[in-house]
């Protein structure tokens, strides 16, 4: 079974939708298993401050069975986001928050 948990990111600099980030614990690297069902998964909520122009890590105080949560290759969880879309100027790559340097001043929440 995959394990889904949702984290929740406070940013100060675009004016986001709400969206729902997930991350999918499986087997790591190139192995699309599921984790066993004793893995313990932690997300814990984010507060990042980005300027236009900037990136963030989502998942920098995230874990997996007690090891940091990281994506790619040799990683331990998979990054996916469930909402449709993000807003322009905002992109979500394997936990990375990138907002672009024209991206519109403002407050948001995502959870």
């Amino acid at each position: 079974m995959y394990r889904q948990l949702r984290g929740r990111a406070r940013l100060s600099t675009c004016l986001l939708a709400p969206l729902v980030l997930a991350l999918t614990a499986c087997g790591g690297g190139s192995d699309s298993s599921p984790a066993p069902a004793a893995t313990a998964v932690l997300a814990a909520d984010d507060t990042l401050t980005l300027v236009a122009g900037n990136s963030g890590l989502v998942l920098t105080n995230d874990t997996l069975g007690g090891a940091p949560a990281t994506v790619g290759t040799n990683g331990n969880v998979l990054f996916n986001v469930t909402s449709t879309s993000l807003p322009a100027g905002v992109t979500l790559v394997d936990g990375v928050l990138n907002i672009a340097a024209t991206a519109l001043p403002g407050s948001s929440s995502i959870t």
